[in-house]
């Protein structure tokens, strides 16, 4: 699928095309400090769409 637009409006758009339920997105965290930040588009479809968004994080498995 090819779209034009802006990323959150297209993700958006999309999404409520095929009527989804809900939005999973990936978080983004690559430096210690961004831990309690998002990436800018994932922010922005949390903030504009009506669907329900979930973020997930990869996380490293913790050693035993």
């Amino acid at each position: 699928m090819t779209t034009t637009g802006t990323v959150p409006e297209e993700i958006i758009a999309t999404a409520d095309k095929y009527h989804v339920t809900a939005i999973v997105m990936g978080k983004r965290g690559h430096q210690p400090w961004e831990q309690v930040l998002i990436g800018s588009v994932s922010q922005a479809v949390l903030e504009a769409s009506p669907i329900p968004v979930i973020l997930l994080e990869n996380r490293e498995p913790k050693s035993v």
